[in-house]
């Protein structure tokens, strides 16, 4: 055959074949993208994990009054232990009230616990065992347990200490409650708490002394990409690019994304509150933050001994907000760049703006340290001196300050004074005199 053949016949083989993987191309229907919706479904979720909301409601502080004296259980342990006892009573016989705050002085032995954020009274179905009927309106931030041997016309009160408006309720087997409420506070170790009147006339509770170890905590990032997939409507359409100081920016044009070194910032401009919006109860608000968003994406990062709680909830006329703040062994935790807290602000049944940490604390290294902190005392005086003139003062806690150790893989939580004014919660400025010497009496662990 001769060499013109040859070519023929194979150039036709290969204009053939190129026509059948041509066709092939054509008609083949991969399955990238249902992998891809897949992979985004599971990528939009973080590695938290679900609560509830009788698990993220906690009580900042319980108060012992024996006969005028309050008293602090010395231990976390002890004081969730008796609040997760509280939630199993059986409460009944609601009717609205009203308190003169400053009364509750006047009686001698009671029990008091201290919620961090004002609270609708509707959650009471959520936190406690409610019979099926109507709770009056309204909203608490405290609850007093009266420790009497009679049967008191009040025997619980949840009350709002600024305005005096409260619900009173009956607590079945009163007689049996008061015995256990008395016989836990003799059976575990007690100390006393010193009394400083805030800014609102209102009783602050400080720990006489503080014993407190600093630890050291291992962390490990959250990776940016499942933010992207949860709050951007498609993923594939945001572009990203470098902002001054490290920080990198992600948008569709519409919703932006802030990633620093620490957290995300995201907003959606579309969604901002309008005057024409649907008004939303401060329940609806936290149901559908806690159980619609929160907990859909897995959104809770912490896990024992740290955990988010809820620190902050309130509608305005120009936000709906909820906030919650990581506590360590049952403290709050702060750190000025919002490491330590997950932001929410909700319009119209979906969300507006949204921070969370990208740091998330897991094991302690190592045992305790030693930590020196100022006594009560000494915290009152400085807030009574120069430093706080003329300066409002809501609480004063006791906190952990987070510190990112320089060239370790290791975050420090520092037993800290904080005090919380019109700018929030910021670290107890402590003058130089006060630095060291007499002066600078402290609890030890």
């Amino acid at each position: 055959m001769k060499f013109k053949s040859w070519t023929t016949i194979i150039l036709t083989f290969l204009v053939g074949l190129s026509l059948l993987l041509t066709a092939a191309i054509w008609n083949y229907q991969p399955s990238y993208d249902q992998l891809t919706n897949e992979e985004d479904v599971i990528e939009a979720q973080l590695n938290g994990e679900t609560q509830s909301k009788k698990q993220t409601i906690q009580p900042s502080q319980i108060i012992y009054h024996v006969e005028g004296q309050p008293l602090r259980l010395e231990y976390k342990e002890d004081e969730k232990e008796l609040y997760n006892k509280m939630q199993t009573w059986s409460i009944f016989d609601f009717s609205a009230t009203t308190m003169e705050y400053h009364s509750i002085d006047k009686i001698q032995n009671l029990v008091e616990v201290i919620f961090p954020t004002e609270l609708p009274n509707e959650i009471l179905k959520d936190l406690f065992v409610v019979d099926d009927e109507i709770i009056p309106n309204g909203s608490f931030d405290r609850m007093y347990i009266k420790l009497s041997n009679k049967q008191e016309d009040t025997q619980l009160l949840f009350a709002k200490a600024d305005t005096g408006m409260a619900i009173r309720a009956s607590i079945q087997n009163y007689g049996q409650i008061v015995t256990y409420l008395n016989n836990y506070r003799d059976n575990n170790t007690t100390s006393n708490y010193v009394i400083f009147e805030n800014s609102n006339n209102e009783n602050v509770y400080l720990p006489e002394t503080v014993n407190l170890s600093s630890y050291l905590s291992s962390y490990k990032e959250i990776e940016v990409d499942p933010f992207i997939n949860l709050l951007f409507k498609t993923p594939s359409s945001v572009k990203s690019s470098f902002l001054k100081g490290g920080a990198m920016i992600y948008t569709d044009g519409t919703r932006e994304l802030t990633r620093d070194a620490n957290r995300i910032s995201f907003t959606d401009p579309s969604n901002a509150t309008k005057i024409d919006d649907k008004s939303i109860s401060v329940y609806q608000l936290l149901d559908q933050v806690h159980n619609n968003f929160m907990n859909t994406h897995l959104g809770f990062t912490a896990t024992e001994p740290f955990r988010f709680v809820l620190s902050d909830l309130s509608t305005t006329a120009n936000t709906n907000m909820v906030n919650y703040t990581l506590s360590f062994k049952g403290y709050p935790v702060y750190q000025i760049d919002s490491l330590t807290k997950i932001s929410v602000q909700w319009h119209d049944q979906k969300i507006h703006k949204y921070t969370h940490p990208t740091i998330q604390l897991l094991d302690i290294r190592g045992p305790g340290q030693q930590s020196s902190v100022l006594n009560a005392s000494n915290v009152i005086s400085i807030l009574q001196g120069e430093n706080y003139k003329n300066r409002m003062i809501y609480d004063v806690a006791i906190g952990y300050k987070l510190e990112q150790q320089t060239g370790k893989q290791l975050y420090k939580l520092t037993p800290t004074w904080y005090v919380q004014g019109i700018s929030g919660w910021e670290q107890l400025e402590v003058p130089e005199q006060w630095m060291g010497g007499e002066n600078n009496a402290v609890g030890s662990n």
